[in-house]
């Protein structure tokens, strides 16, 4: 090597020297700069920021900054130098994870220019308090660092995590004593390592609770931390512990500074540091409230098990271990039957598996049902019940809480079950009962409403439930609940009425209805649908006027008969005699002409008679007859029926009219007419017509009131007047038995009897009326050649003999004697030898004298003493075929069951009487031979 070689070499090696000289000079100068400014920082905060302003200064950046990994963000803090950003996202590992050395950050895909104006960047990584962190130094001209840069950068970054330790350490022992500062618990410190263990810190919830000034107690003996009541067990623990350093808690009564005592909890222990310093330390707590409220809870504790112990319900109280806790005497009552009882401290599956075991249950079968027992009382809430042995019916409430604790209370339903059950029928009675039953709030709204309420309505539950009552009700109704029945509820606490509702489909319902006010609020209410019931009612009103009608009828008919009866004596002597003097050739033709007028009038006498006989029960029997001749004989009695001013025209067909009738029957029905129209014309001024219709139709007559239409063919007589008319919703009715438009004037019954007449005749009413204008009245009946019902029996069959009765011994027995001397005269003027006798005994005792003298015997019914049936029957006991003729007022007799041949009724003419005699005494002859 030459010298020139040599020497540039060792110049080379002098130049790298002394760069690396430079490079330590200046390592060493940051490091020194650093030191000397975290050492002159007041706080360790402070001396990190001059650190970093240090850094900064020695690697020429624009930025210094802590980077921190927080969650893969880049945050930054503390920042010195230029403007940084707080955050940088998802960019933590970029700074944390090794040194960089990056030339141009706009040329990186992570770096984002919004967080600072810089191109280059300097980092390495560091550990502070276990978390990854770096220090970076930021230029905002490209390329600004070197290598070496990132050496230097690496030996302050020591020095930076020390700073940055110490002020961690800094903040959490400042966090630490703030805690401790402002902790609602007392502490105090005192140092054990200096003589007579000064108190060296007490925070401010010492101060207060004790009362006591810090000054008053820093530097005093911890002796002070005892300061409290002599004598007490714990007072006496405490002091041995601080004698002697060591760890305990204590239960204390301690006294304030102005006197005053308060409960507390005190802890003390020992804390020693590294070297030779130690403390004391003690936390104190104020109880009193605390163990008032334990104190408190231990008496309600004793009150409770006190009072569950005089509880009807059954107390169960299981801990988390399943023993018992507390078993009230009711429980041990209920569950009676374990052999060592409810004890306290026993395990509830001990005692459930030996009652199980008393009762047959096998042991591992008990075992496991009292595990599943227990099991289910700590499932959570469960109600259910169960029946004991003897019977008795208990509801188990059991509810777990703390874990596993468990309490079980058991009540006896027993008696509960059966009220249950006895108002389950109640409710099934209500619901069943056929009145409406309601309940309704204090609002007006029903509650509830049974089967029968809401079917008398025609609703559904769910459409009326919650609901008003008024929608049942029309408003007029409402407003009469609401101005008297309401406050009459309110002033007597029930009301009953009747009340008219409105069904669903709006029609009326008729109700009785019972409100009562219920003990609470609200009402019940009962109602009944007395529709059905006012229909029969009313039903029933016209049956009983139908048998009072009956009835009177019945009455009427009974008097009739007895006035008949002694009528029908006086018509029987008047007709008789005329007879015999119509039949005397002896008198003059002018008085036997009066004579038939008599007897005419007798029959039709005899006639009207037999109608009061008949009330009530026909027994008229319809011959046929010409209606133009019975109203043409009948037309002066038509015209006298009308009186006063009122113009009666009769208009009868030039032809006969056949018809099958009574003819006293027909005369009846026309008069009836004739005398209503007459009635009805007011003012006495008026017309009538009578006419007589060989032929008619139906149909033309207007309303058919009474009968049913027949096949015909119909004659008709109509009687038209010029009255007042009647409304048609009466025409049915003047018809009933007793029901007037004459008032106090008519009786009621004359229409009745025409009804009665017409449908013995099958005949047809038929009726027009205009009111105000007039009415006419229509009597159709079956022409001669139309079919009848029923025959005549009144007309005994006469033979064609002679009628003569010479030679014949006949007894007459009457007691009437004018009659009875009539029926003699007839008999006699036949050639018969009569005796009469007026009392049935003497004719029974003349019979008695000589049954065999006499050929027949003619009596009446009616008579004292013996009636004509008692005779009739008294003399056949004599003679057995002794002849014997009735002859009566009476309609009820017949020969059927009756010991008479024949029966007559009175007035009977001398033809009549001879036949039935004759008859009678040839067929006992006839029988003889």
């Amino acid at each position: 090597m030459t010298d020139d070689e040599a020497l540039r070499e060792a110049l080379l090696e002098i130049n790298h020297l002394r760069a690396r000289e430079a490079a330590a000079l200046r390592e060493a100068n940051a490091l020194l700069r650093g030191v000397q400014r975290m050492n002159t920082a007041p706080t360790p905060g402070r001396a990190l920021v001059e650190l970093l302003h240090s850094i900064a200064a020695t690697m020429a950046c624009d930025c210094v900054a802590v980077v921190h990994d927080r969650s893969g963000d880049a945050i930054f803090h503390p920042v010195v130098g230029g403007d940084l950003g707080r955050a940088l996202a998802r960019a933590g590992a970029q700074f944390t994870r090794t040194s960089r050395l990056v030339l141009d950050l706009a040329l990186t895909t992570w770096w984002n220019a919004s967080v600072g104006p810089y191109r280059s960047l300097a980092l390495v990584p560091i550990v502070v308090s276990g978390e990854a962190a770096a220090i970076a130094c930021f230029s905002m001209t490209p390329g600004s660092f070197t290598r070496g840069d990132i050496a230097l950068l690496n030996r302050l970054s020591e020095l930076a995590a020390q700073a940055l330790s110490t002020h961690d350490l800094a903040e959490r022992n400042a966090l630490l004593a703030a805690v401790i500062d402002g902790a609602p618990i007392a502490v105090s410190i005192a140092d054990t390592s200096r003589p007579g263990s000064p108190v060296i810190y007490v925070n401010d919830a010492h101060c207060r609770m004790t009362g006591t000034p810090r000054s008053d107690v820093i530097g005093k003996s911890c002796e002070a931390i005892s300061q409290g009541l002599d004598g007490t067990p714990d007072r006496e623990r405490l002091r041995a512990a601080i004698a002697a350093r060591a760890i305990g808690r204590f239960e204390t009564v301690s006294v304030r500074h102005d006197g005053t005592r308060f409960d507390s909890d005190l802890t003390v222990y020992p804390v020693a540091l590294q070297g030779r310093r130690s403390y004391l330390v003690a936390s104190q707590m104020d109880t009193t409230e605390r163990r008032a409220a334990e104190r408190e809870r231990d008496q309600v504790r004793h009150r409770m098990i006190a009072a569950l112990s005089e509880a009807s319900e059954g107390f169960l109280i299981l801990d988390a271990d399943g023993t018992v806790v507390l078993a009230n005497p009711s429980w041990r009552s209920l569950f009676a039957g374990a052999p060592c009882g409810w004890q306290e401290g026993r395990r509830f599956v001990d005692i459930w598996a030996e009652r199980l075991l008393v009762s047959g249950v096998g042991h591992k079968e008990a075992a496991s049902q009292a595990e599943a027992r227990l099991a289910a009382m700590r499932s959570g809430r469960r109600d259910h019940e169960e029946t004991l042995p003897d019977g008795r019916v208990v509801l188990l409430s059991e509810t777990s809480f703390g874990g596993s604790q468990c309490v079980s209370v058991a009540t006896d339903v027993t008696r509960l079950q059966a009220s249950r059950r006895e108002l389950a029928l109640r409710a099934a009675a209500i619901e069943a009962a056929q009145d409406g039953i309601a309940i309704i709030d204090e609002g007006g709204r029903y509650l509830y409403m049974n089967s029968a309420h809401l079917d008398m309505f025609g609703y559904a539950a769910h459409e009326v439930i919650g609901h008003s009552w008024t929608g049942l009700y029309a408003e007029d109704v409402v407003d009469r609940l609401r101005q008297t029945v309401l406050p009459a509820l309110a002033r007597g606490g029930s009301w009953r009425g009747e009340l008219i509702g409105r069904h669903k489909s709006g029609g009326p319902v008729e109700q009785e209805v019972s409100l009562t006010m219920l003990s609470g609020s609200g009402l019940v209410c009962l109602t009944r649908d007395i529709g059905m019931r006012k229909r029969q009612d009313a039903e029933n009103m016209r049956l009983r006027e139908q048998l009072n009608a009956a009835q009177r009828q019945e009455a009427i008919g009974v008097i009739a008969a007895g006035v008949a009866h002694d009528f029908n004596n006086v018509i029987a002597a008047i007709s008789g005699s005329a007879l015999l003097l119509a039949e005397n050739e002896e008198i003059a033709e002018r008085d036997r002409a009066h004579a038939r007028r008599i007897l005419k009038a007798s029959e039709r006498a005899g006639n009207l008679v037999g109608r009061l006989l008949d009330f009530g029960k026909r027994r008229a029997c319809a011959r046929r007859i010409d209606a133009t001749a019975v109203l043409a004989e009948a037309s002066d009695l038509i015209a006298a029926s009308a009186t006063g001013r009122i113009d009666v025209q009769l208009d009868l067909p030039d032809e006969t009219v056949p018809i099958v009738i009574d003819g006293t029957d027909l005369l009846q029905v026309v008069l009836n007419f004739v005398i209503n129209a007459r009635d009805a014309i007011e003012g006495g001024r008026g017309s009538i017509a009578v006419e007589l219709m060989a032929e008619a139709d139906p149909g033309g007559f207007g309303d058919i009131i009474i009968g049913r239409l027949g096949a015909g063919p119909y004659a008709a007589v109509s009687v038209t007047d010029t009255g007042s008319g009647i409304a048609r919703d009466r025409f049915r009715a003047i018809f009933d038995p007793y029901v007037s438009t004459k008032g106090k004037d008519g009786t009621g019954l004359g229409l009745a009897v025409v009804a009665e007449l017409a449908r013995d005749a099958n005949g047809l009413i038929a009726m027009t009326s205009t009111l105000g204008e007039g009415t006419r009245f229509t009597l159709l009946l079956p022409r001669a050649d139309a079919p009848r019902s029923r025959p005549c029996e009144r007309e005994p069959a006469v033979p064609s003999t002679d009628l003569t009765l010479s030679g014949r011994l006949l007894l007459v027995v009457d007691d009437d004697p004018d009659a009875g001397e009539t029926t003699a005269a007839m008999l006699e003027r036949l050639g018969a030898e009569v005796a009469q006798c007026c009392d049935p005994e003497d004719a029974l005792e003349a019979v008695r004298d000589d049954p065999g003298a006499w050929d027949a015997l003619v009596t009446d019914y009616e008579m004292p003493k013996l009636d004509g049936h008692s005779l009739a029957a008294s003399v056949h006991a004599l003679r057995p075929d002794l002849p014997c003729v009735c002859v009566t007022g009476r309609r009820d007799v017949s020969v059927a069951g009756t010991p008479f041949a024949a029966v007559l009724t009175k007035p009977v003419g001398s033809t009549e009487l001879a036949a039935a005699i004759v008859a009678a005494v040839m067929r006992k002859e006839k029988v003889l031979q």
